[in-house]
């Protein structure tokens, strides 16, 4: 998946579904820490109990609802000259959706509107469980 144009925001994920099921790693691993261009945090996934493996739905899957979630007080606190920024994003997101602005500001409001997923790739001179997440403008 080192290539690929995907916006978690509002698709699903780009592969077909038996690719979906595959071992995210080779070898299979148990843990896969995640790292995503332009955020602060990494994302740990650990594979289900019922699993005998993590796979390439489950990233998917765990990648949606990590940049879904609000980002802690003590992230935001972090964020410095970026917070007007990330702000004005999380106003544009929300509009006058309720629901949406008291939950607050979500990781996905770091990466802003226009920037997708383009590519996850293992990370240089790491192990295979240790993978990175590349962005870009969807425009491109």
């Amino acid at each position: 998946l080192e290539k690929m144009h995907w916006d978690p925001r509002a698709s699903d994920p780009p592969c077909p579904i038996t690719c979906l099921h595959s071992p995210a790693t080779e070898p299979p691993s148990d843990r896969i820490i995640i790292s995503v261009e332009g955020l602060p945090w990494s994302l740990t996934i650990d594979k289900a109990p019922t699993e005998a493996h993590i796979t390439v739905k489950d990233i998917f899957d765990c990648l949606a609802m990590f940049l879904k979630d609000p980002v802690e007080r003590s992230e935001w606190e972090a964020t410095g000259e970026l917070k007007d920024e990330i702000r004005a994003r999380f106003r544009r997101r929300c509009g006058s959706d309720e629901a949406k602005l008291r939950k607050g500001v979500c990781r996905v409001d770091y990466i802003g509107e226009d920037r997708v997923i383009v590519g996850i790739s293992p990370r240089y001179g790491d192990r295979c469980d240790t993978l990175h997440i590349r962005m870009d403008s969807s425009s491109r």
